[in-house]
C-alpha cells in the first residue's frame, strides 16, 4: 500500500503546457479560449485551443492550437513546441507525451 501520494490538479498540469508554449518564439499566442477554460485537462472534453486526454497507459495525448508568427517555419516551430511540452512535463511531473499535435490556426 502506498503512503505517501501526490496529486497535481488538471488546471496545473494545463500551466505546464500553456507557459511552455507561451515561452517559445514564433508563438503570437494561444487561441483565445484557452485562457477562459483550462479545467478538462485529462478528460477529453475540448477546449478551443488545447484538447488532452490522459491514458495510464500510454501517456498524454495533447492537440494545441496557436497563432504563429508570419514569416518563420512552422515546421520547426511545431518541432520546438513538441519537444518544449514533451521535456516540461517529464522533468516536472514524471509524464509521457504520447503525441503532441500542433495546429496553427493562424499566421500575423
Amino acid at each position: 500500500m502506498e503512503k505517501n501520494k501526490i496529486n497535481v490538479t488538471d488546471r496545473a498540469i494545463a500551466n505546464i503546457v500553456k507557459i511552455s508554449v507561451k515561452e517559445i518564439d514564433g508563438v503570437v499566442r494561444l487561441c483565445d479560449k484557452h485562457e477562459k477554460n483550462l479545467q478538462s485537462f485529462f478528460k477529453q472534453k475540448k477546449d478551443n485551443s488545447i484538447q488532452l486526454s490522459h491514458n495510464d497507459q500510454e501517456g498524454v495525448e495533447i492537440e494545441i492550437e496557436l497563432v504563429a508568427k508570419y514569416g518563420i517555419s512552422i515546421q520547426n516551430l511545431a518541432l520546438k513546441i513538441q519537444e518544449k511540452v514533451s521535456s516540461e512535463l517529464k522533468n516536472m511531473l514524471d509524464i509521457e507525451a504520447e503525441s503532441i499535435n500542433i495546429i496553427i490556426k493562424s499566421v500575423e
